[in-house]
């Protein structure tokens, strides 16, 4: 036994790929564009800490660098190649005693001869969505701190 088609009824089925495409289009459209903006936002963020290690690197090679904190802040710069001066980025030295608490770099650790010495880094940038998204501010405060001890 042959099953018939019938024309009349094939003409009824076209065009479905196009109408679904149509629906759908703009739905994985603003899907993609939501994750690449907040995997740029990511991105960013890691640029920023690379560069506040790269700081606190510079900070702690010998004890010249240590209160130079203005190389310590170039060498953040240089290294998230911020030429415009866009980043926030302020350097300073911390000192610990070996029970974790904070002393000033000129005082004293009971029971050792001086605190640990530390370069301490903080790079800030606001990084500006290409669309507000709900529940999320924009532009989002990236931030990022690092403390590293000094040899």
């Amino acid at each position: 036994m042959q099953h018939r088609t019938y024309p009349l009824f094939r003409l009824g089925d076209r065009g479905n790929v196009a109408i679904e495409f149509a629906v759908l289009a703009p739905i994985l459209l603003a899907l993609m564009t939501g994750a690449w903006d907040f995997g740029n936002c990511f991105i960013q963020s890691e640029r920023l800490a690379s560069a506040a290690r790269a700081g606190a690197q510079y900070g702690i090679q010998t004890a010249a660098h240590a209160t130079d904190f203005d190389g310590m802040v170039q060498a953040a710069r240089d290294n998230a190649s911020d030429a415009d001066n866009a980043l926030g980025v302020s350097a300073s030295q911390v000192c610990f005693c070996p029970d974790g608490t904070s002393v000033a770099c000129t005082g004293n650790c009971p029971g050792v001869p001086a605190p640990g010495y530390y370069a301490k880094l903080v790079v800030t940038e606001d990084y500006t969505t290409l669309f507000s998204y709900p529940f999320v501010t924009n532009p989002i405060s990236l931030s990022t701190q690092i403390l590293m001890r000094q040899q």
